[in-house]
């Protein structure tokens, strides 16, 4: 499986370059565009008859509110909003609500507002207005045409190009035919920058002129959250020019697409049905004919005529060709999607102008928005915030691995390569995913970090993430997760079926539902209009009256409108009107490769609303939940009716805190240092698990008193959890092929027990970090593995693994099932083996003709002026020094007193190509230098072995008058020699530096130079407080010469045993030491550099 990334240019690769005549007068965009045309909008819009009224500013930012009259009279008021202000009006999306009761007719163009296309104010209010018209009036106007008429153009120019010359728009002058090779040309250039990035590039060509241009990875290199075992793909249409600065020039707007194919690059006929939506319209390479349209019938029934529509469909899906190596979204492409359409190339252009990193752009654009600022502006007010938010981010980088920063690294400061750009960041933004809202896209501001990819606390972002598709698919949950979809639904049906559900109802959803008959009352005590003894309160309930909202002329009610036990009933009422989730996953398999295909098609009886709150229930569980299937993962001595399921639910930090509590554990107790944790079962009553899973295992104040303390009840024996606890539901989902009965979880707990509130007969743990849950058992009613294709495992039976498979547990306090012993598999063996298997399954890549065609083409051609920047750039620096030019002594460097390296073995390719771009730097600098002395630093060829990771670096040349250089010349010292020792993390990792000889003289000892005893250096940017990504190695070495340079608070001396070398083992021993006298983190991995 593959994750790549495709360009495409929509009407051909490169337009011939026509350079706009730059506007008179400032092109008025944003924010500052919207407000003009909102304040413009005072008379009222007609048209067709109808008009609008009353057009004033909404509550929210971005939003107006106006009402619809015809003839006079108030068809409905509506709620405009602007998605983007900041976008507008050339890249924003509108949403749009109606204030009071519509018809459902006109409800229909109501919801469809929100595909309409980036337009202005006015032209929007008057295609409202017509769609209205021709829905009273009964038109029948082609509303096809009418909507590609409306579709069709843009309505902003291009502004600011009379700061860029005809080098800036090189790129965009290799456009067609006889110019062809030119554009392959560039191509090359920047396929091999992708290659050297340790990505795979692609182009599909779609007839003459068009192409589309993917990056792919395979999954198993990427260091993703594991509730995202299976990341995405990308596509863009219209390949854009980028200028040095970050702009795009020209008018071309790139469109992504992520996803999913098993090779590197995906089908061609798959991409079109990615991309046709974005003006790819060949008719001879559509990958499938449009279906035929029946002519209008007067004598049949319209319900009738839609259900033939509805068959034909299906039959002409399943007549398509399975395409195996098809563009396949995931669950969170379309989040992605939106990402890099909206952001990309905005947050490029902050980076370019103010020279930060992704993070600060991030910042600096979010708060733009926020506040509706100038960059200029929020740059100058939150200059500091900003810079911290990348030094932020290089701790993040060493955590989680990013990828290379493409702006920041590239060599070339005149081009930037969007497509490695737009890829790396897409990389970036999966791997720390759970850290930003999947709507806004903007940073988290928690406490906690979700443990899956979830949205932020703004209303606007939870109604789009539920009701508009913004989040997961479910369409990818249902296939990929089948089991668990059924269990979340089954468990949601049975909270309110119970009336149990009290709160974290679907709110803020839009759902319009039937009113439902009879209400769920609230089964639990304590709650209003119940007394402590769970019994209803009559006088409670008489006070607490609802009012029933009341349904309009097509029956329906608003849910957030209804009592909460009412909500309880109509979540109930639409559950059951889903199809089972095994019918919906057939649905899905037969359409697979064949298109997009959505539930919502599947049946027309399924009202919208049961839809919905089936995403509901699937995306507001933030839990991670797999279905165990194979039995060597399995707890073995728990019975097979039990199915098992890997259960994680919190925050990321949760297993942090958890580590801690069992690190600090192993210090206080003898026995917690042998076993630091304990296994025990928690059991509850079937109704209380919906919460559970979203919440977790919850110290909840007690209503009826606990007799054993306040906290989280475990039992040793799993018997008394799952018979008097793990109580059975009453209820179940007509429709669920897995029919829970009852839950018990597994849980893994710091062992401590003489700190548990109670210790016997039961656990009792007050303090929730002291709890990680790790398995769910669900007891089925009918369920077989069969239905969903899955083998029947059989846990019961005696295992012949070997003793090192199973997890140690504490012999004091052992885990039972009926008194027989229950067994835990050790997961770390497993997943290195599944690694394995997996690497082994990669194969060497083979590009295909059309890839081939663009590493054979010839190198780009530069323009005149190109060549004289280039010729500027590259001359040699005029000489400083006179008289005689350093020169290096092959015997004073010579290894003797230390060894060259063989290369690492674990290093990264990213590791590599930045080790490698590097060097390249160097020594291009060292090649064009006229003296050494000028440069003060030198390479030695001979000591350049095929170790990439080991540099010799001597630095010579210093001040005459420095102590340091009066010592060495009196000495016969050529030069100070040192090593630099890269991580195999290296640029995300600093390396390490150190002196070999001469030997200085100590700091205690009167010495200086920022040299510690053991010939390291003492400098917090070698460090891991200090370090960051975008430090180059020559400007490393350039502090370091500063600083052997430096006179306070003494200078640098050789010391009496100069001769003498340093050790590596000395040098790490007073790089250690250095970094706790100043409180700085050692990088980890240093002590590994220094072992070789």
């Amino acid at each position: 499986m593959y994750d790549a990334m495709d360009v495409d240019d929509g009407a051909g690769p490169m337009p011939e370059t026509v350079i706009p005549t730059p506007k008179q007068t400032p092109v008025l965009r944003g924010r500052k565009r919207f407000v003009a045309d909102r304040d413009e909008i005072k008379a009222a819009v007609a048209n067709n008859g109808l008009e609008t009224d009353g057009f004033r500013s909404g509550d929210e930012e971005g939003s107006v509110e106006f009402k619809v009259l015809h003839d006079g009279t108030t068809l409905t008021t509506l709620s405009l909003q602007v998605t983007e202000t900041s976008s507008y009006p050339n890249d924003h999306s509108y949403i749009c609500f109606a204030l009071d009761d519509v018809s459902a007719e006109l409800l229909t163009v109501v919801e469809d507002i929100g595909t309409y296309p980036s337009k202005p104010l006015q032209d929007t209010l008057t295609r409202i207005l017509r769609k209205f018209a021709r829905i009273l009036n009964g038109d029948a106007e082609d509303e096809t045409q009418m909507d590609e008429d409306d579709d069709s153009g843009s309505e902003a120019g291009v502004e600011g190009l009379d700061d860029f010359d005809h080098h800036d728009l090189e790129f965009a002058a290799h456009g067609r035919g006889s110019e062809d090779v030119n554009v392959l040309a560039i191509l090359k250039r920047d396929f091999l920058d992708v290659v050297g990035a340790g990505y795979h590039p692609g182009i599909l060509k779609f007839g003459i002129d068009d192409f589309v241009l993917s990056v792919s990875v395979p999954v198993l290199n990427l260091q993703v959250p594991r509730a995202l075992s299976q990341p995405g793909t990308v596509v863009s249409s219209r390949w854009p020019v980028i200028a040095a600065d970050g702009s795009v020039l020209g008018g071309a707007k790139p469109r992504f697409h992520v996803g999913l194919s098993k090779n590197y690059k995906p089908s061609t006929a798959s991409v079109v049905h990615a991309v046709r939506s974005f003006a790819l319209r060949d008719d001879e390479l559509e990958a499938e004919p449009e279906p035929e349209v029946e002519p209008y019938d007067p004598d049949v029934d319209p319900w009738e005529a839609e259900q033939r529509a509805r068959e034909k469909e299906r039959e002409r899906l399943a007549a398509l060709p399975i395409d195996e190596n098809a563009f396949e979204a995931f669950s969170l492409s379309s989040s992605f999607d939106t990402l890099l359409d909206q952001k990309l190339l905005p947050l490029v252009k902050l980076r370019m102008q103010y020279g930060l990193g992704w993070a600060a752009a991030e910042m600096l654009h979010t708060l733009g928005e926020q506040y509706q600022m100038k960059p200029e502006d929020v740059y100058q007010q939150y200059g500091q915030k900003l810079r911290q938010a990348d030094k932020d981010e290089a701790a993040v980088t060493r955590k989680h691995n990013l990828p290379p920063d493409p702006i920041r690294e590239r060599e070339d400061k005149n081009h930037i390569n969007l497509l490695l750009v737009a890829f790396c960041y897409l990389i970036r933004r999966l791997t720390i995913c759970t850290r930003y809202c999947l709507v806004c896209h903007r940073r988290i501001e928690s406490q906690y970090e979700a443990l899956k990819p979830y949205v932020c606390e703004d209303k606007l972002c939870t109604y789009q993430y539920y009701s508009l598709n913004f989040g997961p698919s479910i369409e990818y949950e249902v296939e990929s997760n089948t089991e668990i979809v059924d269990l979340l639904v089954s468990l949601t049906y049975v909270s309110c079926f119970e009336g149990q559900m009290q709160q974290g109802m679907p709110l803020g959803m839009g759902l319009r539902v039937p009113k439902p008959a009879t209400a769920i009352k609230n089964a639990v005590a304590g709650y209003p209009g119940y007394n402590v003894a769970g019994q209803p309160d009559p006088a409670a309930a008489q006070a607490q009256a609802p009012t029933m909202p009341v349904p309009d002329g097509t029956g329906l009610v608003d849910f957030d409108a209804l009592p909460t036990d009412y909500q309880r009933a109509s979540i109930v009422q639409m559950l059951d009107q889903l199809p089972a989730v095994a019918e919906m996953k057939k649905y899905l398999d037969k359409a697979r490769g064949k298109g997009k295909v959505r539930l919502t098609k599947m049946d027309d009886k399924v009202p919208a609303a049961a839809w919905s709150l089936l995403r509901w229930c699937v995306a507001s569980c933030t839990a991670y939940l797999e279905e165990i299937v194979d039995e060597d993962d399995m707890v073995h001595g728990i019975d097979k009716t039990w199915r098992q399921m890997r259960f994680s639910v919190g925050a990321p930090d949760a297993e942090a805190k958890f580590n801690t509590n069992v690190v600090n554990a192993r210090s206080q107790d003898t026995n917690a240092a042998k076993f630091p944790s304990l296994y025990a079962f928690h059991g509850s009553p079937l109704r209380n698990w919906h919460s559970i899973i979203r919440e977790g295992l919850q110290v909840r104040p007690p209503i009826h008193g606990r007799a054993y303390g306040n906290g989280v009840y475990f039992a040793k024996d799993g018997s008394v959890s799952m018979g008097h606890y793990a109580q059975r539901g009453t209820s179940k989902w007509k429709n669920s092929a897995m029919c829970p009965t009852s839950c018990v979880a597994l849980a893994e707990i710091v062992n401590l027990p003489k700190q548990f509130v109670s210790s016997n007969p039961y656990f009792v743990v007050a303090d929730a970090t002291w709890i990680i849950t790790r398995y769910l058992l669900v007891a089925t009613a009918g369920y077989s593995p069969s239905t969903y294709n899955l083998p029947q495992p059989d846990t019961t039976k005696t295992t012949t693994q070997p003793k090192s498979n199973w997890v140690g547990l504490d012999p004091a306090h052992p885990l039972t099932l009926n008194q027989k012993p229950i067994m835990i598999p050790e997961q770390q063996q497993k997943l290195q083996r599944l690694f394995e298997q997996r690497r082994a399954e990669l194969h060497d890549l083979d590009y295909d003709d059309g890839d081939k065609a663009v590493f054979a083409a010839g190198d780009v051609t530069p323009s005149a002026r190109a060549l004289e920047v280039v010729t500027k750039a590259n001359a040699p620096p005029k000489a400083i020094n006179k008289g005689p030019d350093w020169v290096h002594n092959e015997d004073w460097v010579a290894p003797t007193t230390y060894r060259l390296l063989p290369p690492p073995s674990d290093a990264t390719t990213a590791a590599t190509m930045a080790v490698q771009r590097e060097l390249r730097q160097l020594l291009k600098e060292q090649q064009s230098s006229q003296r050494m002395d000028d440069l003060g630093w030198y390479m030695p060829p001979s000591l350049m072995s095929d170790n990439l990771f080991q540099w010799m670096v001597e630095m010579h040349s210093f001040d005459p008058e420095l102590p340091i250089a009066k010592d060495m010349k009196a000495k016969g010292v050529n030069s100070l020699l040192f090593e630099i020792r890269f991580p195999p993390g290296f640029p995300h990792s600093p390396p390490f530096f150190r002196l070999v000889k001469p030997r200085l003289l100590p700091f205690l000892q009167g010495g200086g130079g920022h040299v510690t005893m053991g010939g390291s250096i003492c400098m917090d940017l070698l460090v891991s407080d200090g370090w960051l990504p975008s430090y180059s190695i020559a400007a490393i070495m350039l502090q370091i010469k500063l600083a052997v340079s430096s006179t306070e608070p003494r200078p640098a001396r050789l010391a009496q045993n100069w001769q003498e070398p340093y050790g590596v083992h000395e040098a790490l021993e007073g790089f250690k030491r250095a970094a706790r006298t100043h409180g700085w983190t050692v990088p980890d991995g240093t002590e590994r550099l220094a072992r070789y």
